[in-house]
């Protein structure tokens, strides 16, 4: 009999309950503003609110509901993807808390290219968990789709494999939430991914199978690049036998850490070849199966340093696991150290951008470097000390705090905690040109050689004639715009009308 993910969560925490009053709130969810049957389509955005204790973080869970009775049931539904969420933090390696203030609950939206399937979505912290079910309808008018098989071998179900086609340039499977298409098989391994808006526009699009738990099978081909808009693109994957890797993860008290991510790389390089992987759930354990073949085991998580196995620090010193057809290695634990954490957000002319990142500590010789995420976040785990930190976009510089000469301002660190708002704005290249002005009145400005200024404005979108006085009643704010046959859209004025 299924056993209810809900009772899975509290008999992994049943010591914790033992030893705590339950005085904190309990952590409650709805999506699309419903505890249970809400209904969106494919496209629509996709929004969930998790009420939690203040600046806590909750460990989530998507599970399609393969007997649509609204619960996740272990052996029943399928599990397709655990994430984390911190309260309060906006910008992550994944969605984030929109409103971005550490007030106790978490709010995230998005048009959302999720699969055609019911869903039950799983908030849980270190005390309590909540579940709540929802229902995407197939996008009605696809504007271009992709298609394939799925085999596998003898006797394994090849149905609800998730696949995902995002924008190559997006980097098919990085982080942020951006523009994604999915589609699920069905029992004979078939599937088809349903495009929306303008996809030829964001070709090429990378195809592949998300990380989810398919047991010991595994895919052989990673990822593939197709463009639509002609003759309808067909990817195909194979499943094989591997060996399933597993594990614990836990703190330097021995604690479990749920959310962690063990994953692989091949012993030649540190690059995307041969990485498998799967997170950590509530009792620190891993499992996820890969084929014959070397590997190097890397543990990482947010706000923790990075450690591979055996506890090497480095990719270099890592010890190789070599896998020769085995059904489970075992025994694979890691531990991580937590650490204080710098975090931020890079855009160019204000829209999310990719930069480089490099943090020295001042002092010495320690100095990091990483790189943005699709949506222009970026993080860093750090050691106590004072730090600068760079920025670096095409020909451009910026210090931290927007500032154009060395060493910018200082960020002090003093043991475990979080430094975020540490952003960068460029402005390498053109500037995005303005959108067209919504012309509600044309107005003759004097001195102005008799060209047109054309007035937009948000709020109360009257219709209204402007007099010399200003914007009419009704209008909150107004901008002004110039119309340069050289130069293109020019904004003159910009701002809050004066009057009641």
């Amino acid at each position: 009999m299924p056993m209810n993910r809900s009772l899975l969560l509290w008999s992994a925490l049943v010591t914790v309950l033992i030893a705590l009053p339950l005085v904190a709130q309990p952590v409650s969810v709805t999506v699309n503003g419903m505890s249970s049957g809400s209904t969106i389509t494919q496209g629509d955005v996709l929004s969930w609110q998790i009420t939690l204790p203040m600046g806590a973080v909750s460990f989530n869970e998507l599970w399609v509901d393969v007997n649509t009775n609204g619960q996740a049931d272990l052996g029943t539904d399928r599990l397709m993807g655990r994430f984390t969420q911190e309260d309060g933090v906006q910008f992550a390696d994944g969605p984030g808390d929109n409103d971005g203030i550490a007030n106790g609950v978490i709010t995230t939206q998005f048009p959302a290219g999720i699969a055609s399937a019911a869903w039950v979505f799983v908030a849980a912290d270190s005390l309590s968990s909540d579940t709540a079910s929802f229902t995407v309808l197939p996008l009605p008018s696809p504007a271009a789709q992709i298609t394939g098989t799925i085999t596998a071998p003898a006797g394994f179900d090849k149905s609800y494999i998730l696949v995902e086609a995002k924008p190559y340039y997006e980097g098919g499977g990085g982080g942020g939430m951006d523009v994604f298409w999915q589609g699920l098989t069905d029992i004979s391994g078939n599937y088809t991914i349903n495009l929306g808006g303008t996809p030829t526009d964001m070709n090429p699009w990378r195809v592949q199978l998300t990380y989810q738990d398919l047991g010991r099978l595994v895919w052989l081909r990673r990822d593939t690049s197709v463009n639509v808009g002609g003759a309808t693109p067909v990817v195909n994957f194979q499943l094989v036998l591997g060996t399933i890797l597993t594990g614990i993860v836990r703190n330097t008290s021995a604690v479990p850490l749920e959310g962690a991510y063990p994953h692989t790389h091949d012993p030649s390089s540190i690059n995307e070849q041969n990485q498998f992987g799967g997170n950590t759930g509530p009792d620190g354990r891993f499992s996820f199966a890969v084929p014959s073949g070397s590997y190097k085991l890397h543990f990482t998580r947010e706000g923790y340093f990075d450690q591979w196995w055996n506890a090497k620090t480095s990719f270099d010193g890592a010890d190789v696991i070599v896998v020769s057809g085995e059904d489970t290695i075992g025994g694979l634990d890691g531990t991580l150290v937590q650490g204080a954490e710098i975090r931020g957000r890079v855009t160019n002319y204000g829209s999310p951008t990719n930069a480089s990142i490099t943090v020295t500590r001042n002092g010495d010789s320690w100095m990091r470097n990483t790189y943005t995420h699709d949506d222009g976040t970026w993080s860093l785990t750090v050691p106590p000390g004072t730090y600068y930190v760079r920025f670096d976009k095409e020909s451009q510089t910026i210090y931290y705090d927007n500032m154009y000469s060395p060493p910018g301002t200082p960020i002090n660190i003093s043991g475990t905690e979080t430094i975020s708002n540490v952003d960068a704005d460029f402005s390498v290249g053109p500037p995005p040109p303005p959108p067209a002005p919504v012309i509600l009145n044309i107005w003759d400005v004097p001195f102005d050689n008799g060209r047109q200024v054309y007035v937009r404005w948000r709020g109360s979108e009257s219709g209204s004639p402007i007099g010399t006085d200003g914007p009419p009643l009704g209008i909150e704010f107004y901008t002004l715009w110039r119309w340069d046959p050289s130069a293109g859209w020019l904004q003159l004025e910009r701002g809050e009308a004066s009057h009641d």
